[in-house]
């Protein structure tokens, strides 16, 4: 189903493959971490401390993204190589090339999943999702309203009732790596289905699949971990706070915002 050729005239890596029967820029790349550094990553980041959510577990990292400006902190050690290589392979720009600044990491039990939602204004619009662990499709929506929901805190979203058509799927293998950016971030939503067992027949990669997936024809959905990086849309000052002084009122606005947007995600 469609064509799953190279960017044409862009500058993302070699093994990163467009996905040009999806909206806006779609791309794709099997195998983006090795099985070493997905079980390195996969290790830093169950040794750190999840938010509870109603059907997944949360970590947030550079910083709680505000629209008026978001207090930036230095991604942890753990993260800081993956951010090279997006920024190395062009995935957030080539001019001149730019680094993620910020991660959410999800945890999904087998059959958890997320409602269609679009990430909002809090950030530029261009995400990378790398994938660990386990399979999960990735649908695509154009929302029936006109207004998008956003799970990760309050935005200039409020919440749709219907997520509206579906455009197109995308596989997330274990180790993989999705970027879109353009009308598919801010014209649709995404969301991943809460079940342990799917269909992959239509996915928008399936020229990329192997032949055993291809002809299995579904998955069996396994606990996942989804590190997604973006970059935030307004910066209002960096900090770090193990190796800067950082003035009590600038401490004290960090820590009323954790709160609230813990708040937020879990409504």
């Amino acid at each position: 189903p469609g064509d799953a050729g190279a960017a044409p005239g862009r500058p993302l890596g070699a093994a990163i493959r467009r996905l040009d029967v999806l909206p806006g820029e779609v791309a794709y790349a099997q195998g983006f971490v090795g099985t070493e550094e997905a079980a390195q990553l996969a290790a830093a980041v169950e040794a750190r401390p999840f938010v509870a959510l109603h059907g997944r577990l949360l970590q947030n990292y550079g910083g709680v993204p505000h629209l008026s400006g978001t207090i930036c902190e230095p991604l942890p050690e753990f993260l800081r190589g993956l951010a090279i290589r997006l920024r190395e392979s062009g995935a957030f720009g080539h001019d001149p090339p730019i680094a993620p600044d910020q991660a959410l990491v999800n945890k999904y039990g087998p059959s958890q999943g997320i409602a269609a939602h679009n990430d909002g204004e809090n950030f530029k619009p261009r995400a990378a999702i790398v994938s660990l662990n386990s399979y999960a499709v990735l649908r695509f929506f154009r929302p029936e309203a006109a207004t998008l929901d956003s799970p990760e805190g309050p935005s200039a979203a409020a919440k749709s009732p219907s997520r509206g058509h579906e455009v197109g799927s995308v596989l997330l293998e274990p180790n993989s790596l999705l970027v879109f950016a353009g009308a598919a971030y801010e014209e649709l939503t995404h969301a991943i289905d809460p079940v342990e067992t799917e269909s992959i027949e239509g996915v928008a990669n399936w020229d990329l699949l192997s032949p055993e997936l291809r002809a299995a024809g579904q998955i069996k959905r396994e606990e996942r971990l989804s590190l997604t990086l973006r970059n935030v849309a307004r910066v209002q000052c960096v900090v770090d706070l193990e190796h800067d002084y950082v003035a009590p009122d600038i401490r004290e606005e960090m820590a009323r915002r954790t709160v609230w947007w813990r708040r937020a995600i879990s409504q």
